[in-house]
């Protein structure tokens, strides 16, 4: 509306030129209050674009009539035409040409037939000068109803795009909630949705996985708990037996044969013969922190400790022949923490 506005006020700068008063404040005022009606009754509504167009197109006839047929003042008509594509509709741009259109045709034939209307400076007018005219505003008008086609689906198809982003957003708001509510069965509700709305839904598939999955494990955890506390007592009583610095005094002390057992690692050995030891890593752990020896007591004799470090290697290399002695007076233990396994060999026949 400040164009308009702005239009009435150079229509009235205009009316100097030939005392054109009456006709720039009739024709200007209406041009400019009509358009400001209806944009306040009727914002947006294709009857009020319509109408702007054919002001826009009345204040350029009425600035070529002020200026007696100025041909600098038709490029106001070409100016307003490109205005008309922030409307973004084919129609208006369409009506402001047929407006123009009309106006050039009846003008002409008005002022060659020696009437007061102006279309041209006197002299130079006729049906080259208007065909000429005429050709410039179709090109005009075709590229900008071109444009405005192009313009009207990407403003609808960007329209489609946000209202899609909005219940997206609206959603992923909901399974927030959901998820605060620690609720992970909101996720069955968007299956095969797209985008961020889908692949948080396929996230919270693979947390509720997990959360089952840690759950049966709890489960699994409160169900050995006896078991565990059965261990603990028997690890209690074992640590208490074995308090005393003679290893040849327990008793229920797993036995191994070097023959038969030669092969096997320590570490296997271990795991195989005693519940104390329940993995591998453990041997290694014990190993690491010097708790892993080879134990050999001869009566009347100090005990022989030797640590031991690679869990991997084999008891035949570890204890030796010569550790194991042929008779029962010289015995062979192999120790992991409070877990001790005896090395025997069995004599022959």
């Amino acid at each position: 509306m400040k164009l308009c506005n702005g239009c009435r006020s150079l229509a009235l700068v205009l009316a100097s030129l030939h005392g054109t008063w009456l006709l720039a404040i009739v024709v200007g005022g209406i041009a400019a209050f009509v358009p400001l009606m209806l944009a306040m009754r009727l914002p947006g509504a294709f009857v009020t674009r319509a109408v702007i167009a054919v002001a826009f197109m009345a204040f350029s006839v009425l600035f070529i009539q002020e200026t007696h047929g100025a041909i600098e003042l038709h490029f106001h008509i070409f100016g307003v035409l490109a205005f008309l594509l922030v409307y973004r509709d084919w129609r208006v741009i369409v009506i402001g040409a047929a407006v123009i259109a009309v106006h050039h045709v009846v003008f002409d034939a008005v002022q060659r037939a020696g009437g007061p209307l102006y279309l041209v400076p006197p002299g130079r007018g006729g049906l080259a000068m208007v065909s000429v005219h005429a050709a410039f505003v179709v090109v005009e008008a075709a590229v900008l109803i071109y444009l405005a086609i192009a313009q009207e689906r990407e403003t609808r198809t960007i329209a489609t795009m946000r209202a899609q982003e909005a219940a997206e957003a609206e959603r992923l708001n909901e399974l927030a909630q959901a998820l605060e509510r620690r609720d992970l069965t909101a996720a069955e509700h968007v299956q095969g949705s797209d985008g961020a709305l889908g692949a948080l839904s396929e996230g919270i598939d693979h947390v509720a996985e997990l959360v089952r999955s840690i759950q049966r494990t709890a489960a699994d955890v409160t169900a050995a708990i006896h078991g565990r506390a059965l261990a603990e007592t028997a690890r209690a009583s074992f640590a208490a037996r074995f308090s005393r610095r003679a290893l040849s005094e327990a008793t229920d002390v797993p036995i191994v044969d070097l023959g038969e057992c030669g092969q096997s690692t320590v570490a296997e050995l271990f795991t195989r013969t005693t519940a104390l030891v329940s993995s591998r890593n453990q041997v290694r752990r014990v190993a690491a922190g010097g708790g892993l020896r080879l134990v050999v007591e001869v009566p009347g004799e100090v005990p022989r400790v030797t640590r031991l470090s690679d869990v991997d290697a084999r008891l035949a290399d570890v204890v030796g022949p010569d550790a194991v002695g042929p008779h029962l007076s010289v015995r062979t233990f192999l120790r992991c923490g409070r877990a001790v396994v005896e090395v025997t060999r069995k004599l022959s026949v």
